[in-house]
């Protein structure tokens, strides 16, 4: 993926990305709350290839899977700019920073039990959750296979 640039509403706050992307729809309640709308786009990213200009504003809250999330905004035109979490490494930045038309197209949707009844699919290439993923856990279980996918390459078989 390219470099992208995006910015809150009164360019306060810019954000640049440059790395890869993970894109999900997020339709928890905190997100539908904090937007105002039913479904939020979110690009996950590794915290080192992201680059936040400005001073924004943060507050915690405890997603639904009990995990702390700091929720950032601008805090002249208050627009929804990023998220941290308890892995450092990672950061969520929300669609709406980025211009038209730039946004690569969703992995996956969270949430899934929240989404109106109205709302569109977003195509058969998406994973859908009903809650958010233990991300942990399926680390571990690919780096599990993929060590033991390493031992047997090694064992010749």
């Amino acid at each position: 993926m390219g470099k992208m640039h995006g910015s809150c509403v009164c360019g306060a706050i810019k954000v640049d990305v440059d790395g890869d992307v993970m894109t999900g729809i997020c339709h928890c309640i905190d997100c539908r709350k904090t937007s105002g709308t039913t479904a939020v786009p979110w690009l996950m990213c590794a915290t080192s290839a992201v680059d936040i200009k400005g001073q924004p504003k943060g507050f915690t809250t405890r997603s639904s899977n009990k995990y702390e999330v700091k929720r950032w905004f601008c805090p002249e035109c208050g627009s929804g700019t990023h998220l941290t979490m308890p892995n450092p490494e990672m950061v969520g930045l929300m669609g709406g920073l980025f211009p038209p038309h730039t946004l690569p197209p969703p992995n996956m949707e969270l949430f899934c039990k929240n989404k109106e009844s109205w709302e569109a699919s977003f195509g058969d290439n998406v994973r859908v959750c009903d809650e958010q993923p233990d991300w942990a856990a399926e680390a571990a279980e690919r780096e599990k296979a993929g060590a033991a996918g390493a031992a047997g390459v090694a064992q010749g078989h």
